[in-house]
């Protein structure tokens, strides 16, 4: 028998439990003398990849097996389970803009046969909840343009524990449940709907389906071609998350990892039709039949290989299935598609088969070493070739890129440092060089759509001028690009990482004067603060349409960019001295506030104005943009409008 519960109010006090390997996982209250105590688990595949969350998948609302919570009595007396509430989800701080509806769905979920309540559990005693996923609306596919590339096709509720337990009143569990529009194609749930599925805020570049195969970086994304053990003591785990691919009734997807120079070695493949795992073949919805194996769903089964040979006992995967213990530099490979991480061995047909990108929670911190590793086999122009990365889906934990700079988890110099202090005065070894060759201090700049793994196309030395002096200057000339919406195509977006996750900072360019010649629309010049072209902070100086000169707060996220409050009118902009302009970040009030200074020929100087409304991140903006390696630079365009010359004679960042 099915029972629903009806949504009831979220208890005051949340021991919240999700979690991601690697993370602070809570711990239990200390053992008290008497009373019960509570401790709440999901259990494998989930546990294997996620604490305290269940994720279900499922094709066209079909009903599929329930999935488990224990409830158990670790005290040393009678546990008392109060009441069992379903509720909003508390992934709903990270919802899609136009989609947090779907964080509120708690009629999607059963309790299958809840207890009698209250629920008395004895010292050592536990009770297996069964919570099933059971769509009340029809997954369709949004139009180009919408936030997502399925319509209601996704489910996140809260399941609440409430509990004698004094010191644990009341345990949450997240629920999140995904449903394709049909089988296979387009029809499947993007890698961004799968990745929120798992309660991470990683930056997957697009909501589509078909987000690209092209050798260009998307969102969080970092390629390397190979990889290491991070901690030599452990090994390296491969957990298979979700399967998207063509139906069949024989094995396939075969998993390899393979090492830079020598051999590797066979992890597991993925079962089909004829290995269906249900006592009579049929009867079990979603076991292995309609999916076509272990196919179109997540936390999958597999067929691991041991002994020389893939075992035909369709499995629920444990550690010592997806491990492997490389001593040097290796890759990930499907054997069957012939796809590897590094892109130079799969041919020119072939393109870009895997992205990986660094795991981030809730509140976007970098999970240490664990990467959601997605799959797109094929070669270009065949039918199969979608460009979904959804094919296979894996968690890669205890692995770092070969190339340490390639890794966002090493910090960048602190607020203060000499290598974000730039006066433009010195040699700076190893940066970014002008029209001349010399060195501007900047070591990269954003990336815009146009470039690859490097900045292609978004740097221009041609046209950048450094004069060296006590302070130097830099004079940058403007293109058409730009960074607002979805144009991506900014030019010398030049910038710096810095450890923006501890103190409080100050980012800051002074713009000398005069600034006449920003009189005509769209002309820009100023800074920018964010993780890349579309989620970021900028502070520019702009032409109005009556030609006059004013200060717009800008913040873009998921490339919709908003203007935070008013703009703030510079008047007489062909006497100024200089404009120094400054974005404030309060890593601990997730807040960052911006400001100006005007200083006039005339000796009239503004002092500091702060403007009047700041941006409070939210989510998993916070781990983002206060990051062990935050982005920030200067930032100039002057796109349908004639070129400019903006001339620089500092930028920094200090601590405040």
């Amino acid at each position: 028998m099915l029972k629903r519960l009806g949504c009831t109010l979220v208890l005051p006090l949340l021991a919240c439990l999700q979690a991601v390997p690697g993370s602070a996982e809570p711990r239990p209250a200390a053992v008290r003398a008497t009373g019960g105590r509570i401790l709440v688990e999901t259990l494998a595949p989930d546990a294997n990849v996620v604490k305290g969350r269940l994720v279900f998948s499922t094709v066209n609302e079909e009903i599929r097996p329930a999935k488990t919570v224990r409830i158990s009595n670790t005290g040393t007396g009678t546990l008392q389970v109060n009441s069992l509430s379903l509720g909003q989800s508390l992934d709903i701080v990270n919802a899609v803009a136009g989609r947090s509806k779907d964080h509120t769905r708690e009629e999607d979920f059963i309790l299958v046969d809840p207890p009698a309540l209250p629920l008395a559990l004895a010292p050592g005693a536990f009770y297996d909840l069964a919570v099933q996923y059971a769509p009340q609306r029809p997954a369709t596919l949004h139009s180009s343009g919408q936030p997502t590339h399925t319509k209601d096709g996704e489910s996140y509720a809260a399941l609440t524990i409430a509990s004698s337990d004094p010191k644990a009143a009341a345990v949450v569990v997240g629920l999140a449940g995904i449903n394709a529009y049909d089988f296979e194609g387009n029809n499947e749930n993007s890698l961004a709907e799968i990745a929120r599925a798992f309660g991470w805020t990683t930056d997957i570049g697009s909501e589509k389906g078909d987000i690209g195969g092209q050798k260009t970086l998307m969102g969080d994304e970092v390629y390397s071609p190979y990889w290491l053990r991070a901690d030599t003591s452990r090994p390296v785990l491969l957990w298979p998350l979700a399967r998207y691919s063509g139906r069949s009734d024989g094995a396939g997807g075969s998993q390899r990892w393979e090492a830079k120079a020598g051999s590797g070695g066979n992890l597991y493949q993925f079962a089909g039709r004829d290995q269906d795992d249900s006592p009579e073949g049929w009867e079990v919805p979603g076991s292995d039949d309609l999916s076509g194996g272990e196919n179109q769903k997540v936390l999958l089964k597999i067929l691991p290989f041991n002994s020389g040979s893939y075992s035909k006992t369709n499995t629920v995967p444990s550690q010592d299935a997806v491990d492997f213990k490389p001593s040097a530099a290796f890759s990930l490979k499907n054997t069957g598609g012939g796809s590897s991480t590094d892109d130079s061995l799969n041919g020119a047909e072939q393109l870009h088969n895997w992205r990986l990108y660094p795991v981030r929670d809730g509140n976007g911190q970098l999970v240490a070493n664990t990467w959601l590793a997605a799959q797109d086999n094929g070669i270009d122009g065949e039918f199969t070739k979608n460009f979904d990365y959804n094919d296979a889906v894996f968690l890669l934990t205890n692995a770092k890129p070969e190339q340490a700079e390639l890794d966002p988890a090493v910090p960048a110099a602190a607020p203060g440092a000499a290598a974000v202090k730039l006066y433009f005065s010195s040699t700076y070894t190893g940066t970014l060089t002008d029209n001349n060759g010399d060195t501007l201090g900047f070591t990269d700049v954003q990336l815009n759509g146009q470039d690859g793994y490097t900045h292609s196309a978004s740097y221009r030395p041609d046209l950048l001028d450094l004069t060296r002096g006590d302070p130097g200057t830099l004079k940058v000339t403007t293109t058409e690009g730009t960074n607002e919406g979805d144009s991506n195509s900014l030019v010398n977006g030049l910038q710096l990482k810095f450890d923006g996750r501890n103190t409080k900072f100050k980012v800051s360019a002074r713009l000398l004067g005069p600034l006449s010649q920003i009189n005509i629309p769209n002309q820009r010049a100023g800074i920018m603060l964010g993780p890349n072209q579309d989620n970021y902070l900028r502070l520019t100086a702009s032409a109005r349409s009556n030609g006059s000169l004013a200060l717009q707060f800008v913040f873009e996220h998921k490339g919709e960019p908003v203007y935070v409050g008013s703009s703030v009118y510079i008047r007489d902009p062909d006497k100024l001295q200089y404009l120094e302009l400054f974005l404030l970040g309060d890593p601990n009030a997730a807040q960052v506030q911006a400001a100006y200074r005007a200083v006039y020929t005339t000796g009239e100087d503004s002092g500091q104005v702060a403007l009047a409304t700041p941006v409070t991140l939210v989510g998993g903006q916070v781990g983002h943009f206060f990051a062990a390696q935050s982005k920030a630079g200067i930032f100039t365009s002057s796109k349908d409008a004639p070129a400019i010359t903006i001339t620089y004679d500092n930028f920094a960042v200090r601590a405040n």
